[in-house]
């Protein structure tokens, strides 16, 4: 299901011109210089009951930006940035994809950190997301 938003989030004219070095899942690979997006897997909920079982998961995932500034400045794409227009392809999508009927809604708003090393600025973003998806 995560590659489902691997898609959506590809096919996202806005979000894919500001993670130009990639959209990853689980993590990026080493050595990639930022802006780049990480796709994770935080926790799934299947549904079922006694006697069956359902035709929908929940799944919570997160989305970490990577950059060299929080905020777009000076030609570098900032982290809150990049979701800021995750959040605007994801927030609220309710549609179909490879067949599977998605809801999706913000979870957790954007955290922050510096991780910086001397002489390589990194910053990072994150947001998590609920999925309910039919199976």
């Amino acid at each position: 299901m995560i590659n489902h938003i691997q898609t959506i989030l590809t096919n996202d004219a806005t979000v894919n011109g500001l993670a130009t070095n990639g959209i990853w899942l689980e993590q990026p690979p080493q050595g990639k210089a930022p802006p780049y997006l990480v796709l994770g897997s935080v926790d799934g909920n299947p549904t079922d009951s006694k006697t069956s079982t359902s035709k929908m998961d929940v799944l919570i995932i997160s989305v970490f930006a990577y950059g060299t500034v929080l905020y777009t400045k000076a030609g570098n794409t900032g982290a809150v940035t990049m979701l800021e227009a995750v959040r605007n392809a994801l927030d609220g999508y309710d549609d179909t994809i490879s067949g599977q009927k998605m809801y999706i809604r913000l979870l957790k708003t954007t955290d922050t950190d510096d991780i910086s090393i001397p002489n390589k600025p990194l910053v990072s973003a994150d947001q998590e997301y609920e999925i309910y998806a039919t199976i």
